[in-house]
């Protein structure tokens, strides 16, 4: 399955660079497929000094949910949210997108996407009292029938990849179960513990 980690939206703007670190790890000795950066408040120059931190072979393996100039400039993938101008002016070498409704999946289908992050599919780990949506199986079915690569998200830990429904998710991306704030030994076992 194909493994993503997301950053914590909320990093204090001028501790950005200090991710570079923990994503390097993710990419490198870790083995995870993909990062994406995730920084809604931040301003272009900090998350441009982050990504000029991370080893440029690492690059292709990152995307950014805001600061699509950047996605451009550095040849980043692009995961589009709700703030995202989703007509964007380039192809980016990756391009993702959430939804939260089966529905939705009809929206996004024209889009050509490379995955689509489906959420929650477990109670939050990172917001509390945001919950399963308890999709069913007609839900599934219909979010499968847009032939769109799904990745679960929300209350993803290694505990609930194995309670995914089988045949359902390419892939998982994880976010509150990474200790994003702990010191480099303590997230490296972390994320090792996915693999």
């Amino acid at each position: 399955m194909k493994s993503i980690a997301i950053t914590p939206p909320e990093v204090d703007p001028r501790r950005i660079v200090a991710l570079a670190r923990p994503v390097s790890l993710l990419l490198g000795e870790a083995g995870w497929d993909r990062v994406h950066l995730r920084f809604p408040e931040a301003d272009t120059d900090a998350v441009a000094a982050l990504i000029n931190l991370i080893p440029r072979d690492l690059h292709p393996r990152l995307s950014l949910h805001d600061h699509q100039g950047l996605a451009e400039k550095y040849d980043l993938g692009v995961h589009l949210t709700g703030r995202s101008n989703r007509a964007i002016a380039f192809r980016p070498s990756t391009l993702s997108a959430s939804c939260h409704l089966a529905a939705d999946v009809v929206n996004v289908k024209s889009l050509g996407l490379d995955y689509l992050t489906i959420s929650p599919i477990f109670d939050s780990i990172s917001k509390a009292g945001y919950k399963s949506a308890a999709f069913s199986d007609t839900d599934y079915q219909t979010m499968l029938a847009a032939g769109i690569p799904l990745i679960a998200l929300g209350g993803i830990s290694h505990e609930t990849i194995p309670l995914l429904p089988q045949g359902v998710f390419a892939g998982y991306a994880v976010l509150g179960a990474l200790p994003w704030d702990a010191d480099i030994d303590t997230f490296r076992a972390a994320a090792l513990r996915f693999r």
